[in-house]
């Protein structure tokens, strides 16, 4: 995978962005740095109102 670096997986409920984050780091292992909004947007938007 070329571009970036760093990559931010998100989604409603966060089930989602945490598999597509556990597979880019099983298949890229260290060469990116990888993030998933744990609880989704629902969680973050919760928690910033």
């Amino acid at each position: 995978m070329n571009g970036a670096d760093t990559v931010l997986f998100f989604c409603q409920s966060g089930i989602r962005s945490a598999q597509a984050a556990r597979w880019m780091t099983d298949t890229y292992g260290n060469e990116k740095i990888v993030y998933s909004l744990q609880g989704g947007i629902l969680h973050y938007k919760k928690q910033h109102e």
